[in-house]
């Protein structure tokens, strides 16, 4: 009996058992409490499990003289483990057998490329599946529809879980060499285990973990799920379950799903959407008041501004700038671009861009930052000549901007993570120093864009979207550099009103 009282010891233990024959161990957990989580381990599985018992088949690779067992129990953030052994010895590995007929050596594979195969044995309700087609060196993990287990190595063998069962039952390999990856996946057929007569009720069900910003999501059957939240337009995952963590600095304020069963008539499809209100709380180091919060004016002379910027402001053919800038004199193009805060690069854009004489392209950085406070980021664009480590970063040819479209169609890229300090030199050279004012000759088109960015609206925000929840900069700095700011700044296009102030 599995009862947690009719354990044969007090406290948490483990009672396994070796089945010789089948290469099997079955494990059996007592003395736990009513409502815990119980995680099995294993020397001799790559797999894991939850629940209060286990059967699993000893993978040939780890056939030893011992097979060791463990069972971790939490409550909470209260967890203890315990662990048992097996006298394996009798198991000689030069005989284990394989799940499949087929022959394990990669070079053997049904087909070219990565491939599975699988085989139901429906009295047992397992799947027995072989991977061919796959490098040597490489590392293989399997995953299924029928399966809360992930393990690894070149063939699987498991029982299918009673509220898994289904129709059809997706396994998924994936074989990753080093950063690159490539998944296969194979259909089995289960309806045989479905009883006869039952038709299971198609239910989907999402909730929302916050502040550990976790999407769960899992349904009756097996299907296609699309979400707001998938980056790719037509990107999806398969399977009856889904899940997605939102990373810093992903902001959402709600959160659509969408979940259409795999076994389903194109022409009669029943499908499920659902959408959920999500109230995120900013994480990290957020003052109650940024007024003051920059500790660092980005030129390295603030009486060289001779014009200012303000965010928010409207251009013919749609063309939204939620930016600010600081011009200075014109050949003033050497000088350095330091950081305001403490901030991380996440995203840019490498890029060249025409002058007002029409010469030549020169080339431009667009930086994006955020902040140690989330939701708070920043813009610094027009750097002709990042520090060497942030020009490093750039990997991708220069895009030519020589059109509003071609300016409003983005091409910002994610960059490797780049942390840095309030402060920190960021570049050495801004604007387009090539270019020359054709009224004077003078020659050094030199100024810096600033955008700060407010995804939480703590502070007022531009409502237009384009603008990117766009708010007012000036008084981000000391009450001093915002009333200077603010008497060199020129409006001399639309702006939207109640950004600045």
């Amino acid at each position: 009996d599995s009862d947690p009282g009719s354990e044969p010891s007090s406290g948490l233990s483990v009672e396994c058992t070796l089945i010789a024959e089948e290469h099997e161990i079955s494990c059996q957990a007592f003395g736990y409490q009513e409502a815990p989580q119980l995680t099995w381990t294993s020397t001799a599985s790559w797999a894991y499990n939850v629940g209060e018992q286990w059967q699993f088949v000893i993978h040939d690779e780890l056939i030893g003289p011992v097979a060791k067992i463990f069972l971790e129990e939490c409550s909470g953030s209260d967890c203890q483990l315990v662990e048992t052994s097996v006298d394996t010895s009798m198991i000689d590995s030069s005989n284990a057998a394989l799940t499949t007929t087929a022959d394990s050596d990669p070079g053997s594979e049904p087909s070219s490329g990565l491939s599975v195969e699988c085989t139901l044995n429906v009295q047992e309700h397992e799947i027995s599946c072989q991977a061919f087609g796959y490098q040597e060196d490489s590392q293989l993990t399997w995953t299924s529809t029928a399966s809360w287990a992930t393990i690894r190595g070149n063939q699987w063998q498991f029982v299918i879980e009673d509220e898994l069962i289904a129709p059809v039952a997706q396994v998924f390999l994936e074989e990753c060499q080093g950063s690159s990856c490539e998944t296969a996946e194979t259909s089995i057929d289960t309806s045989a285990l479905v009883p006869e007569g039952e038709v299971a009720e198609l239910t989907v069900d999402c909730s929302f973990d916050e502040p550990n910003r976790q999407l769960s999501c899992s349904a009756s059957v097996v299907g296609k799920w699309t979400t707001s939240l998938q980056r790719l337009a037509d990107s999806f995952d398969m399977g009856n379950t889904y899940g997605y963590m939102l990373e810093w600095g992903e902001i959402v304020e709600e959160i659509s799903v969408q979940f259409q069963p795999t076994e389903c008539d194109e022409s009669d499809c029943d499908s499920v959407s659902t959408t959920l209100d999500v109230a995120l709380q900013p994480r990290g180091d957020c003052p109650d008041d940024f007024k003051g919060w920059f500790t660092t004016f980005p030129l390295e002379d603030l009486e060289l501004v001779e014009e200012v910027g303000p965010p928010a402001r409207f251009f013919p053919q749609g063309v939204r700038k939620g930016h600010g800038y600081f011009r200075v004199p014109w050949g003033q193009n050497t000088l350095d671009v330091r950081l305001p805060v403490d901030a991380t690069l996440y995203h840019g854009l490498n890029y060249m861009e025409q002058g007002l004489a029409g010469g030549g392209f020169e080339l431009q950085h667009r930086l994006e930052f955020h902040t140690n406070c989330e939701g708070l980021r920043i813009r610094l664009d027009h750097i002709a000549e990042p520090i060497p480590e942030i020009a490093a970063l750039f990997t991708r040819e220069p895009r030519i901007q020589d059109s509003v479209a071609t300016m409003q169609a983005g091409g910002d890229y994610d960059l490797p993570l780049f942390e840095m300090k309030a402060g920190d030199l960021v570049g050495t050279v801004i604007g387009l120093p090539l270019d020359v004012l054709t009224e004077t000759g003078e020659r050094g088109n030199a100024w810096v864009d600033l955008g700060v960015y407010d995804d939480f609206h703590r502070i007022p925000t531009a409502q237009d979207p384009q603008f990117r929840n766009a708010v007012c900069y000036y008084d981000f700095f000391s009450s001093e550099i915002a009333t200077y700011l603010r008497s060199k700044t020129l409006i001399n296009t639309p702006i939207e009103e109640d950004v600045c102030p």
